[in-house]
């Protein structure tokens, strides 16, 4: 079962261009709040005022 990290922060490693409309493009230290996070490899994040999906590999979780 999947860890559900909802509401947790996450710090970008790298930079992601978003290839279609429904991912989040961010740059490398930016902080992200997940949203959703199931299993497959993408997580659902808001960073500012846009949400989508960005690979899980490019961010590290903020220990809180």
């Amino acid at each position: 079962m999947a860890e559900n990290y909802q509401g947790k922060s996450v710090k970008a490693n790298y930079n992601f261009k978003a290839q279609n409309t429904d991912e989040l493009s961010f740059n490398k230290n930016d902080i992200i709040v997940i949203t959703q996070s199931p299993e497959g490899g993408w997580w659902e994040g808001t960073l500012d005022t846009k949400t989508g999906w960005f690979p899980m590999n490019y961010v590290e979780l903020i220990k809180q």
